[in-house]
């Protein structure tokens, strides 16, 4: 690593209970330290509401990864009847942040006051520690300091595997880089003149294109993910532009790659298909990609709309599409062998992304009915 890259300092997000976690905290606070990490997360903030919820979003945002510990205690609950620690944690991965999950080993070793006391307590936190046990790597921890040491041993596999953006300090900037940041700074003044002029192109655009509660349909036909099934019968799709905006988009999400995107509707389709008319080969296949993280989500008619969806919602001004670098450390043959391998080099790969436009998260809002339409009038209030 060079010492450029040494100053490189990253942002965590801690997350957990408060009051029942209090040394743990201390001790993972301790680990960031030691590796020149920068903590945030509940003590800048420990009475959670609502209002201060939209904070510790913004918060995660600016953060380049995010821990969560779970003990014997599930937290203090919204409105909705969902914990804050189970928000944020929701909220993580729907930005799709690198996220290290620590579950007690065995929490009926804990004293009773670091239990919950309720059933629905109870239950919500055995539905909490389910969830994340199907859904990311966890690791179990026995004591705080066994939390410390791997917490220490997590982020530090991390920083080498999927080093993040972080921040540097400003005095190792050098002179070239300055420059660069000097032009990048007139390229993006001259950018935003374009933007205006094409934003006034994309209002013209978006009157002529289709509005969001008109129908779209397809003739589906799934054969090629599983060639050697046939005959696989076609069938058609009717949606839509809205409901499929939900799909790409779904609760609490702005921001999501474009291979997760397809695999969202793939999973959307095998949904929509009539029952019992797909064969148990492509069906299963189907759903088992739709819910993984990788493989290929490449096929015919998942491409199809996928990309009449991109011109719909770009010619609307609903969504950007992003291309951004990130550094994966590839998984070598040794690996799969089981047997220790020479170090791998993180390698740079391009991501494309969708992320919703601040029109787009308006209308998504619309869509929740998180925003009243004008001259709708909410009994018991009165139109201002």
């Amino acid at each position: 690593m060079s010492p450029v890259q040494d100053e490189v300092r990253y942002q965590v997000f801690v997350s957990s209970t408060f009051t029942d976690l209090k040394e743990e905290r201390e001790k993972v606070l301790q680990a960031l330290l030691e590796c020149k990490a920068f903590p945030t997360g509940m003590e800048l903030f420990p009475s959670a509401d609502e209002e201060q919820f939209e904070f510790i979003k913004r918060e995660i945002d600016s953060s380049d990864y995010y821990i969560v510990i779970i003990a014997g205690r599930y937290g203090s609950v919204a409105e909705d009847g969902v914990g804050y620690t189970e928000k944020e944690y929701d909220y993580a991965i729907s930005c799709e942040k690198p996220v290290l999950t620590f579950l007690h080993e065995d929490i009926g070793q804990l004293p009773g006051t670091k239990l919950e006391t309720s059933d629905i307590g109870r239950r919500r936190l055995d539905a909490f520690r389910g969830k994340v046990r199907q859904r990311r790597l966890v690791n179990f921890y026995r004591n705080p300091d066994d939390l410390k040491a791997k917490v220490l041993n997590s982020l530090n596999q991390q920083f080498q595997i999927k080093p993040m953006r972080g921040w540097m300090r400003a005095g190792q900037t050098s002179r070239a880089d300055l420059e660069r940041i000097a032009d990048l700074q007139q390229n993006v003044l001259s950018l935003t003149k374009e933007l205006a002029q094409l934003r006034s192109l994309s209002d013209e655009a978006a009157e002529a294109t289709e509005t969001g509660k008109q129908l779209v349909s397809w003739i589906v036909d799934l054969g090629d993910i599983e060639p050697k099934v046939s005959p696989v019968p076609a069938f058609e799709v009717t949606a839509s532009w809205d409901e499929l905006l939900v799909v790409v988009f779904p609760a609490g999400s702005s921001y999501r790659r474009t291979n997760s995107i397809r695999r969202a509707i793939l999973g959307w389709l095998i949904e929509k298909a009539p029952k019992g008319l797909l064969p148990r080969e492509i069906e299963e296949k189907s759903l088992h990609i739709a819910n993984s993280n990788s493989g290929s989500s490449h096929f015919e008619a998942v491409d199809s709309i996928f990309n009449n969806m991109h011109r719909q919602f770009a010619g609307l001004g609903l969504i950007d599409e992003i291309r951004e670098t990130e550094y994966q450390t590839p998984i070598s043959s040794f690996a799969l062998l089981g047997v220790n391998s020479p170090a791998e080099q993180p390698r740079p790969v391009t991501v494309t992304r969708w992320r919703l436009t601040r029109k787009g998260e308006h209308h998504l809002a619309k869509l929740a009915g998180l925003i009243r339409p004008r001259g709708v009038v909410v009994p018991g209030t009165t139109e201002g």
